[in-house]
């Protein structure tokens, strides 16, 4: 499945009236690069080619393997970047940086021994098929080595472009911020989803303005730029892990500009909601974390063919191969649930709720139709409690039950009612038969929740148990690292349209 389509279909439909399509592969005629090393049988007919050279010059140049895509590299007096495609420059030069707490700043009067230009062509065999059974990896690279032990890596793409720091400190450092600029070179629109604060329901509307009419500082990705009739680019993230997700607010400083906007480390938490949504107090720096590292891409897809965007695969292609051994357990298929219907299944001769009753005729529903798996909303435990099964549910009954009709069960979960003992509660759930959760009201996007998701699906993959995420930040590429996430969403209305 497509993560973006979701949001980015109804940001094209703003901007062209355009449909969803089959992805139409591109060809590279490249050469190949080493990399790190991904799974055998997701990575195939990869061949290596490198160079390196000192660094003389103050600007350079990379080129997407069709060409068509160019990045333009400045580092005097600082790092920035800018893009242009076919010959048209569509991201002015924007200023990159990240200040650690050890005194380095990099990015800023960057002192480079050398610069490493690497090509790569390769195929990945996703756990988890959408339009493609295999995803062509194509890019070419350019990478910087800092004197102050720090890298900045490029990469151009046919559908995009991104970028990330890397680092190798000997000790543990905290991330006082980080500068990541997108410059535009006119007052373009935008299409973007606008929440009231860093904490939010990811509920909100999406807002289609100009550069310059927005002032808000917490606006989330992605966004989408419109640069002419067809062309639109889209700005987001990928690989995101130990760090905090990427929001966005206007730059005041330079017009037409978005910069990366960054949620605290959290020091304590708050309720804000019922009772199991919880706002953090903040800290004055946005991450601690290891010396020797990568951090996220911060990513641009780019298209002239407005399908081209749902459909690309950047975001997969940028993130971590998966993590999980033994992949033949997980298995995807359609669901239904209660809430699609509000909570009504007339004409019944029993009381409509969550029930055995209401879930048997759910399930009788699901396999009478060939639906795979039907979810077990919220009403079925006690939201304060990880073991307190509501009375109106025998769940082994249910579960036994769903076997004998060849439906699964997904359980609904509150994420803090199961955070103090995960472990343990995923393993009741398996051995109950549950075959994956749903885990609901979020509403973060600290370091430390982009911690918690990656425990939760590590943990759920020890019980062989598949993922969904629900009122979550944006995906960035994770379902590729552990292929058991099933989706990430949450849409105003999408629970009773």
């Amino acid at each position: 499945m497509k993560f973006y389509i979701t949001l980015t279909v109804l940001l094209l439909m703003l901007f062209s009236g355009q449909t969803y399509a089959h992805k139409h592969k591109a060809h590279s005629h490249s050469k190949t690069t080493h990399q790190k090393s991904k799974s055998s049988h997701q990575k195939s007919k990869q061949s290596h080619h490198s160079h390196s050279r000192a660094v003389t010059e103050k600007s350079f140049s990379l080129l997407s393997p069709d060409g068509k895509i160019e990045i333009k590299i400045t580092d005097d007096p600082d790092m920035k970047f800018g893009v242009f495609y076919q010959g048209k420059e569509i991201i002015t030069p924007s200023p990159i940086s990240m200040t650690f707490d050890n005194g380095t700043t990099a990015g800023i009067a960057p002192k480079f021994s050398r610069a490493e230009e690497s090509e790569n062509k390769e195929y990945i065999d996703p756990v988890v098929k959408n339009n493609d059974i295999r995803i062509e990896d194509s890019f070419n690279q350019l990478t910087f080595y800092s004197k102050a032990n720090y890298n900045i890596i490029f990469r151009a793409y046919n559908d995009g472009i991104a970028y990330r720091f890397a680092t190798a400190f000997t000790e543990p450092v905290k991330v006082l911020g980080e500068k990541a600029t997108f410059s535009f070179p006119s007052d373009l629109k935008i299409c973007f989803p606008t929440p009231d604060q860093l904490y939010s329901r990811k509920k909100e509307a999406f807002n289609y303005t100009s550069l310059s009419t927005i002032r808000r500082n917490a606006s989330s990705v992605p966004a989408l730029i419109r640069v002419s009739d067809s062309l639109k680019v889209m700005i987001s993230e990928a690989d995101v892990e130990d760090y905090p997700e990427m929001l966005w607010g206007a730059n005041d400083s330079i017009p037409f500009s978005l910069h990366g906007n960054f949620t605290p480390y959290p020091t304590d938490t708050k309720q804000i909601t019922n009772p199991n949504t919880s706002a953090p107090q903040n800290s004055v720096f946005i991450a601690q974390t290891k010396g020797t590292r990568q951090y996220p891409w911060r990513m641009i897809i780019i298209s002239d063919r407005g399908t081209l965007v749902p459909e690309s695969d950047m975001d997969f292609k940028l993130s971590e191969a998966e993590q999980i051994e033994d992949v033949s357990w997980i298995k995807t298929g359609e669901i239904t649930y209660d809430l699609k219907n509000e909570l009504q299944t007339y004409p019944i001769d029993f009381k409509s709720g969550v029930t055995d009753a209401s879930c048997k005729k759910y399930i009788d529903a699901a396999s009478a139709n060939g639906i795979q798996c039907i979810l077990l909303n919220e009403g079925w435990y006690n939201l304060n409690s990880n073991s307190g099964i509501a009375p109106s549910v025998n769940i082994e009954e249910l579960t036994g039950y769903a076997k004998q009709k060849n439906v699964n069960l997904i359980a609904w979960v509150s994420w803090e009612s199961i955070k103090d003992n995960l472990s343990s509660t995923l393993d009741q759930f398996r051995k109950w038969g549950i075959k994956g959760i749903k885990i609901d009201r979020i509403d973060r996007n600290d370091q430390w929740m982009v911690n918690y998701y990656q425990k939760i699906v590590n943990e759920a993959a020890k019980q062989e148990l598949m993922v969904g995420f629900h009122g979550a930040y944006k995906p960035t590429g994770i379902h590729r690292t552990y292929p058991n996430i099933i989706n990430i969403e949450e849409i105003p209305l999408s629970n009773k349209n």
